[in-house]
């Protein structure tokens, strides 16, 4: 018996175990495509139709975003990359697939006033418990 062969006949466990922690629903969209439209009349800006890849538990670990300020000159923004953890698979009661979510896709924590965040990458791993994807926030006074 190797020490591979033990961690894969324990990863559904560890999954399970993952998915508990996963207390925080969000909904992760593809951008669309074209460029959006404005209506002359009423003066709005509709932007281009997303695609819903995935909605469903995450994780949002409590984490220091390794803040790099921007004075935008009325207040201080924090900006840097959160680790955000999705289920490695499918769960029941899930809309799309987890492993669908991709770099450049925009991810909503609805679970917590629709906090928003860009997808940048997504970090692949052997023996997979959960799909970790780092985004990038922007929030206001952080």
């Amino acid at each position: 018996m190797t020490l591979g062969s033990v961690i894969s006949s324990t990863l559904p466990l560890l999954r399970s175990q993952a998915e508990s922690m996963m207390l925080d629903t969000c909904e992760v969209y593809a951008p669309g495509s074209g460029g959006g439209t404005w209506d002359d009349d009423t003066g709005t800006w509709t932007p281009p139709t997303t695609t819903l890849v995935y909605k469903g538990r995450c994780q949002l670990p409590k984490v220091n975003p390794n803040a790099a300020d921007a004075d935008t000159q009325e207040s201080q923004w924090a900006k840097g990359l959160v680790p955000i953890r999705l289920p490695a698979r499918k769960l029941d009661g899930d809309q799309g697939d987890p492993l669908a979510v991709a770099d450049g896709h925009t991810l909503v924590v609805t679970s917590r006033d629709d906090l928003t965040f860009d997808v940048r990458f997504v970090v692949p791993q052997t023996f997979e418990k959960s799909r970790q994807v780092q985004c990038e926030m922007v929030s206001r006074d952080a």
